[in-house]
């Protein structure tokens, strides 16, 4: 999607760096200029395509009991007040008066005044989409239930940016040295180069017979926050490790891009430790390198990310000369660690793949923007007596210095 303006932008930057390489600085501050007139060309064009989608898409949910069309944009004549709503001498929550508006929505008996609640709601936080926003509470419960089974997702740094959004990319080191009067100075080799997100939409599905939206809604909100935390957690702990980004020829849908497809990349091999049938003392020099391997600026706040299976089959009954175990258990629950390895922490995340191990300073070295926040828009199947909810939020995210990462990659024969 809009690849020629991205590779108008790519030629741009190209031609910024030759002219400071050159010298000419004026020449270089002309030339970011069109930098940014075609950032906002494309950020305009990105928001013409949502808007577009939006309309393509849109299809009011209908209430099947017969009480109307469920509209979100607006605040209906004779609507309700959120704000300073006062019940037996107290002031409501507003957010948990949404929320059991909004689960009587979703479970199909939702009265005239639970609607009005959110048409407000909605309209209050100006959503450009049909679906209606989740309550701030499931939304913050879901993401919660997310960074709870996806550390990484949940170590990596966020905006919350809508449109597109450029981040500064570490390319290179600067000169270290020091120098005395007389001598003349090198120039360092520090380049700075830029990563730009656009967002990335992710959907979920889930579906609900319409026995079980017969349940109470203390219970069915925490039976949709379940569904909806196991779909979402899964694509988000996929996206920050494996995501592929945008495709060349539209083979797959725009995707973010994971720190090790990153690290896959030619250009990054010296990050990456490749062992096959490696013995013991293989694995453990393996880790030496991979710390080794992470910048010193990156190496306070790295952590090792693995998967169950990897942790328990490969990793800890592996003993160092002296017999000790190399993986000490030493369970943190608040902060994900499950025990160290040389020191550092060990985080089980089952979004790495088998037979591989990531040590990253996943907050200094991963981007994650929040374009878009988390909505849901039902549609009822009368034949199969269920009903459908479709999860969607645009999500985006890459990595921000490839020396913030090291990948061991581990292969078994026999």
């Amino acid at each position: 999607m809009f690849e020629k303006l991205k590779a108008q932008r790519d030629a741009l930057m190209m031609e910024v760096n030759d002219l400071i390489e050159n010298g000419d600085i004026d020449g270089a501050n002309a030339k970011m200029d069109e930098v940014k007139q075609l950032d906002d060309k494309i950020t305009a064009a990105v928001t013409a395509k949502k808007n577009m989608d939006a309309l393509s898409a849109a299809a009011p949910a209908m209430d099947i009991s017969d009480k109307g069309v469920m509209g979100v944009q607006t605040v209906p004549e004779g609507g309700v007040s959120l704000e300073g709503n006062v019940k037996d001498g107290i002031p409501e929550d507003k957010d948990a008066k949404y929320e059991a508006a909004w689960a009587k929505w979703a479970m199909g008996t939702a009265s005239p005044e639970d609607n009005a609640v959110i048409k407000a709601y909605n309209a209050a936080l100006t959503t450009e989409t049909t679906g209606v926003v989740i309550p701030t509470t499931l939304a913050r419960g879901i993401l919660d239930d997310v960074e709870k089974a996806f550390p990484y997702y949940a170590d990596a740094a966020k905006t919350f940016v809508t449109g597109a959004v450029t981040y500064l990319k570490d390319k290179g080191s600067s000169d270290a040295k020091w120098y005395d009067e007389a001598t003349a100075t090198e120039d360092g080799t520090q380049s700075i180069g830029t990563i730009t997100l656009y967002g990335c939409e992710l959907a979920r599905s889930i579906t609900v017979s319409w026995k079980l939206k017969a349940m109470s809604v203390s219970e069915f909100i925490p039976y949709i926050r379940a569904k909806l935390s196991a779909k979402m957690g899964q694509a988000l702990g996929y996206g920050v490790f494996n995501g592929r980004g945008i495709s060349s020829n539209d083979s797959w849908k725009p995707e973010p891009v994971g720190v090790i497809t990153e690290l896959l990349k030619p250009e990054n091999s010296s990050q990456v430790i490749e062992l096959s049938n490696p013995t013991a003392v293989q694995i453990i020099s393996a880790f030496a390198k991979a710390n080794a391997a992470i910048e010193p600026y990156y190496e306070d706040g790295s952590a090792y990310y693995v998967n169950s299976k990897t942790l328990w089959d490969r990793i800890a009954p592996i003993c160092d000369s002296t017999g000790r175990p190399i993986f000490t258990v030493n369970s943190n629950v608040q902060s994900s660690i499950v025990g160290y390895i040389f020191g550092k922490p060990v985080k089980r995340d089952s979004g790495v793949p088998d037979d591989r191990i990531v040590l990253s300073n996943a907050k200094e070295g991963y981007m994650v923007n929040v374009n878009q926040q988390i909505t849901l828009s039902q549609q009822d199947n009368g034949k199969a007596r269920t009903t459908d909810y479709n999860a969607y939020g645009i999500f985006d995210g890459c990595p921000v210095s490839a020396k913030a990462h090291a990948l061991i990659k581990l292969s078994y024969t026999g």
